[in-house]
């Protein structure tokens, strides 16, 4: 993906990422509006175990489901801010789901996102995203 930006002397700078950190948006996109449609629509095919979730917790996570989705569009938009929003609200889920009584084995799984989306960041040499966010 290809973004222009003027610098000081006028010229544009092109900006260039990784097809994969775009296709990696685009997924986290859709993720996140599937997920917030899922608690929204269809609660009840969401429990841990025997039990059900509190009510709570589903509206948080869809609050952070949103949150996730203004951050990846940052992140599509060159804002390094949305990289550590995506960090923060992978953090809060964590502890959501252990407070809720989700194994801290799966609960842990969530933070592979944001090392992920690191990852991805910083791949390839002319069009590595990382340093060229603002």
């Amino acid at each position: 993906m290809v973004e222009s930006e003027s610098t000081s002397s006028g010229m544009p700078e092109k900006k260039r990422r990784h097809w994969l950190l775009t296709a990696y948006l685009a997924l986290t996109l859709l993720a996140n509006l599937g997920i917030i449609l899922l608690y929204t629509r269809q609660p009840h095919l969401v429990s841990i175990g025997n039990g059900g979730l509190p009510p709570w917790s589903l509206s948080i996570l869809c609050v952070l489901g949103a949150f996730n989705i203004v951050c990846t569009i940052a992140l599509l938009n060159w804002w390094k801010w949305g990289f550590w929003g995506l960090t923060a609200s992978a953090l809060v889920i964590l502890g959501i789901n252990i407070f809720i009584g989700l194994a801290f084995s799966h609960s842990i799984l969530g933070l592979l996102g944001p090392v992920l989306m690191f990852a991805l960041l910083n791949i390839g040499t002319t069009n590595k995203a990382w340093p060229q966010l603002r």
